[in-house]
């Protein structure tokens, strides 16, 4: 009997650091090294907020209005005009979206004390949390940042999850704010067009953005004054 018990108690102790250990056929991105190739190649990102779960990354540059993202595809640096939509899933729902010139649906996802609301209150564990980014780009139109990616559900009251959400709704709200910049600059007079206009020109120099994605902004910054 104590024999039986012993193999079960093996057996269970074997299975948490299974799940714990990497998926051997799930590679992992080095956010770091993603930046550091890019100052090689003179891009010039200087990162002031970053996030990783080894095998989805992004980093924020706020003074050169960058955003890079980095997968198991590959990293790719964008500008924030770049980006069109964000949006929040938990346990494959949506919690929160939002999109260019659009308002966020269902808002941040947590009250000041960072109490979960709305759909993600619904259950008491939770499975997987991802900030879903939409940006105009037609090979690469959207990208999953993963922030809590388990097999199996996970208790929301535990410090794992509760820094999933946490950070999930900071970087959310990040991509909300770049939203509602680039919005802004519809609205914008003339001379803040042309502000815009140099600062794509700025990405292209930097090869960032190509010379067709430079075009395409300016074309829809002169348009949206038309």
């Amino acid at each position: 009997m104590d024999y039986i018990i012993g193999i079960a108690i093996l057996s269970l102790i074997i299975r948490y650091f299974t799940d714990k250990s990497p998926n051997k056929t799930e590679a992992y991105i080095d956010l770091d090294r993603a930046v550091v190739k890019l100052n090689e190649e003179n891009q010039r990102f200087n990162v002031d907020a970053k996030y990783t779960d080894r095998t989805t990354g992004i980093a924020l540059d706020a003074k050169g209005e960058k955003i890079l993202i980095s997968t198991n595809n590959g990293s790719r640096c964008y500008g924030y005009a770049d980006l069109t939509g964000a949006e929040v899933v938990i346990d494959g729902n949506e919690a929160s979206s939002a999109n260019l010139g659009g308002a966020a649906v269902g808002g941040l996802l947590f009250g000041g004390a960072g109490a979960v609301v709305g759909a993600m209150a619904k259950g008491k564990r939770l499975r997987s949390v991802v900030l879903k980014l939409y940006f105009s780009d037609v090979q690469n139109p959207a990208c999953h940042i993963h922030f809590l990616k388990k097999a199996l559900k996970t208790d929301r009251f535990l410090p794992v999850v509760k820094n999933a959400l946490k950070d999930v709704n900071d970087w959310y709200g990040r991509m909300t704010s770049i939203l509602k910049a680039t919005s802004r600059v519809n609205n914008a007079p003339l001379s803040s067009i042309a502000d815009e206009i140099a600062k794509f020109a700025k990405l292209r120099d930097d090869k960032c953005i190509s010379e067709q994605e430079f075009l395409d902004a300016k074309f829809r910054l002169l348009a949206s004054n038309s």
